[in-house]
């Protein structure tokens, strides 16, 4: 193996495990803060700082477990990179293997998506059942807009988040 090629594996690597791990982080941020939100009583005795360390090492770990075959010089994991290029260009036809386990490892990282998806629309849920506990006797039109305010930045705000976190 080369030292460009190796260069350009390590850096393949290094792209993809801190999108994941970042991504991943970003899931467990969201869940944290939509159970502290739905459970405020229960969440203190529940969450630890022995917990949050045994969280974040596992995400750390799988993320470098679940990308370290990039780096493997198996030669079904061999990309083959463009000669000319003055940066890493994988040329994808020539190895399909490669591209396909790539593919399928981006697809796994719309798991974690997912989980803030569905954490932010519990939020705005729980934020929204108690706004109207709270307001339900003073209801008016302002209150209204208000709300429909509050869904569309909701909605731009996830909208935002998946842009940005796209590869």
């Amino acid at each position: 193996m080369t030292d460009s090629e190796w260069f350009c594996r390590w850096d393949a690597f290094a792209t993809t495990f801190s999108v994941g791990v970042s991504i991943n982080f970003l899931a467990c941020i969201s869940l944290d803060k939509c159970l502290t939100l739905k459970y405020p009583l229960h969440y203190k005795s529940s969450m630890t700082r022995k917990k949050a360390i045994q969280v974040a090492a596992t995400i750390w770990i799988s993320m470098f477990l679940l990308f370290l075959p990039m780096l493997a010089p198996l030669p079904w994991m061999r990309p083959k990179f463009y000669e000319g290029s003055d940066c890493c260009t994988i040329d994808w036809a020539y190895n399909h293997t490669y591209t396909y386990i790539l593919i399928i490892l981006i697809f796994l990282q719309f798991i974690p998506s997912s989980v803030i998806f569905i954490s932010f629309i519990t939020m705005w849920i729980v934020i929204h059942k108690r706004s109207d506990k709270t307001s339900r006797s003073t209801l008016s039109h302002d209150d209204s807009n208000h709300n429909l305010y509050t869904t569309k930045m909701l909605l731009l705000m996830t909208l935002g988040f998946y842009i940005m976190s796209t590869p």
